[in-house]
C-alpha cells in the first residue's frame, strides 16, 4: 500500500501545491490538535483567497443527480393534494442559482453573503462552526465541514 505524501515542502515545491492551501487542509482535518485562533485565521484567509463556499458539483455528479431525479417517484411527495418537501437534487439546483446567498430570509438581519463579506462576522461564524465540529464529533477526529459553514452563514 502506498503512503500519501504529507510533507508540505515536497507537495508545494515538487507538485506546485499552494503552501497556504496545504495548511488549510491540515487545519480543517485535525481541529483537536490546532489552536482555534490560528485555525480561524487559516480558514478565514483561505476563503478570502478562494471566495464564497458555493456548492460545487462535478460533471459526473450532475449526471448522477439527474439519473436519481429521473427515477424519483413524484407520487410520493403528494399527500392529500399537498406537496411534501423533498431534498432531492438540492445541491445540484443550488449550483444554478448562486445568487440565492444574497437574499435575506425570514427575520434575518443580513444575508449569508453579507455575513461572509464582513470580516468580523465571518470569523465569528468560523469560530461557531469550529466549536460545533468539536462538540459533535466526540470520539472521532474533529474535522471542519464546509457544509456546516454554509449552514451557519
Amino acid at each position: 500500500m502506498k503512503k500519501l505524501i504529507t510533507n508540505t515542502q515536497v507537495l508545494s515545491e515538487t507538485f506546485g501545491y499552494d503552501k497556504d492551501d496545504l495548511e488549510f487542509e491540515k487545519v480543517i482535518n485535525d481541529l483537536d490538535n490546532n489552536d482555534i485562533e490560528y485555525g480561524i485565521e487559516v480558514i478565514f484567509n483561505y476563503y478570502r483567497r478562494h471566495g464564497f463556499p458555493h456548492y460545487k458539483v462535478r460533471e459526473d455528479e450532475k449526471h448522477a443527480h439527474m439519473r436519481k431525479l429521473q427515477r424519483f417517484n413524484v407520487d410520493t411527495i403528494f399527500i392529500d393534494n399537498e406537496i411534501i418537501q423533498t431534498m432531492h437534487c438540492l445541491r445540484l439546483a443550488w449550483t444554478y442559482f448562486p445568487h440565492f446567498w444574497e437574499i435575506r430570509c425570514g427575520n434575518a438581519q443580513r444575508t449569508p453573503m453579507e455575513t461572509f463579506l464582513d470580516d468580523d462576522k465571518f470569523k465569528s461564524v468560523i469560530r461557531k462552526c469550529w466549536k460545533w465540529c468539536l462538540n459533535y464529533t466526540e470520539g472521532m477526529n474533529s474535522v471542519f465541514h464546509e457544509n456546516r459553514l454554509r449552514q451557519s452563514l
